[in-house]
């Protein structure tokens, strides 16, 4: 997964921006999980959490999906923390 997020102001409101690539770099056709974005502050607590569909459902060997998503108001957001929703699988503590 390669990303990159931002912090825009659009129409007077502040917006978290974050979009990237998902990249099969197997030898075989794949699913591709939604992604969690959780925005952190300062001291890496969380601040809010959404989930970001990609572009494609499934993908080919060497195929790239994209995802976008645009946050009104992020609070004080610090960083940002991407993983995959992966359904049965319990995600780190934050």
């Amino acid at each position: 997964v390669a990303h990159a997020g931002s912090i825009h102001r659009h129409c007077g409101a502040v917006v978290l921006v974050v979009e990237g690539q998902i990249v099969n770099v197997s030898d075989r056709p794949l699913k591709v999980p939604r992604v969690k974005a959780v925005a952190l502050d300062a001291e890496q607590k969380p601040l809010q959490s959404w989930v970001i569909d990609a572009s494609a459902a499934s993908l080919q060997p060497g195929e790239i999906a994209t995802f976008f998503s645009a946050q009104r108001d992020p609070g004080a957001a610090a960083m940002l923390k991407l993983t995959f929703d992966l359904p049965g699988v319990v995600a780190e503590r934050l």
